[in-house]
This record gives C-alpha cells, sequence and structure tokens, in this order.
C-alpha cells in the first residue's frame, strides 16, 4: 500500500485533486493496463510480474473503493478488502487465461 500511496501522493501535488478522489480511477486505469501487459506478455516471469501488479491495484481499488462508500479507514477493516481484491484477482486471471486458451485450440 506505501507504494500505491506514494503514486497517489506524487498524483496529487502534480494535479491538485484530493488523493482519495484520485485513487479510484487510478487505481482502475493501472489495472487495465497490469492486465493488458500481463495477457501481451509472452514469457513466465512477466506474465507472473503483470499478475501480481494487477492483484496490487485491485488490492488499492478495493481498500479506496470500500473507504469511499463506507467511510471507515480503519487498518483492521483492510484485511476484507485485501481478501476480497485477491478473490477477484484470482478467479478473472483464471477464468480469462482459461478462455483464451480455449478459444485459441477449438
Amino acid at each position: 500500500m506505501y507504494w500505491n500511496g506514494g503514486i497517489l501522493a506524487v498524483s496529487e501535488d502534480i494535479t491538485g485533486i484530493d488523493a482519495l478522489d484520485l485513487a479510484i480511477p487510478l487505481n482502475l486505469i493501472l489495472t487495465l493496463l497490469s492486465l493488458f501487459a500481463y495477457f501481451k506478455s509472452k514469457r513466465i516471469g512477466l506474465k507472473v510480474l503483470f499478475a501480481i501488479l494487477t492483484m496490487f491495484f485491485i488490492n488499492g481499488l478495493t481498500v479506496f473503493s470500500f473507504e469511499k462508500v463506507f467511510g471507515n479507514s480503519d487498518a483492521s477493516f483492510y484485511a476484507w478488502q485485501f481478501i476480497v481484491g485477491a478473490i477477484l484477482t484470482g478467479v478473472g486471471l483464471f477464468t480469462a487465461d482459461l478462455f483464451r486458451h480455449k478459444m485459441r485450440y477449438e
């Protein structure tokens, strides 16, 4: 989360927009970029790296979305958001890869 906070702090300084308002769109853009890079990469090492980055940005997206919706910034509350983000990422990447390979071989 610290790296994500650093990106938000720099973006807030550059744009002048509040970091919490920037968090959701910025994490969504970075998630889509890392997913695009994941599917374009051919080497397994890059796939692992981009899968980790995708999970990281989805976790950031869920944390800031929950904080924006529920207004709770308590650290103990983050555990559920990371669990939800990890499940969404795992299921999403597995399903996308499964369908991509299934469509390629049929």
